[in-house]
């Protein structure tokens, strides 16, 4: 991509990728720790310890270190936003079908899958920024991709 295609400050392409963005992120980490506030309600649901049901939110995270380290390698042979958009609707649907898992050890297996597909976010984002972002604004794109920074941040 030339320079001068790339999304500059203040453009309306600039601000739909920094919306997306955003809310990829966001919607990377709501899913990876989905269970974390409901643990004790998993536990009494499933009858079974807190130490157990706490695997929810480790299963997804292991899921995402493995997917991680597959798409490190495999995601030059996608388009980076159709490796995104795949990711975040998988992994979409994925917790949605959560909600009617009928054991623990379904539930988890399934938290390692939903990691694994939201991996996929992850591994492409910060190079689909430097890729579409004009290079003055790319460290202010790349902020948006991690939510919790956005409380110091100013609105752009």
């Amino acid at each position: 991509m030339n320079l001068s295609e790339k999304a500059e400050k203040g453009s309306q392409r600039f601000r739909y990728i920094k919306l997306c963005i955003f809310f990829s992120g966001l919607s990377v980490f709501a899913q990876l720790y989905l269970f974390q506030p409901m643990l004790p309600t998993v536990s009494d649901y499933f009858k079974t310890t807190a130490g157990d049901s706490s695997l929810l939110v480790s299963s997804s995270t292991i899921g995402m270190a493995i997917g991680l380290l597959f798409f490190a390698f495999k995601a030059d042979s996608y388009s980076r936003k159709k490796l995104m958009t795949f990711s975040l609707v998988s992994s979409a649907l994925l917790t949605i079908i959560s909600a009617w898992m009928p054991s623990l050890s379904l539930l988890i297996a399934t938290g390692v899958l939903k990691g694994f597909v939201v991996s996929g976010v992850s591994a492409v984002a910060l190079a689909y920024l430097t890729e579409e972002v004009h290079i003055s604004v790319v460290a202010l794109a790349i902020i948006l991709w991690f939510p919790e920074f956005q409380r110091w941040h100013s609105p752009i």
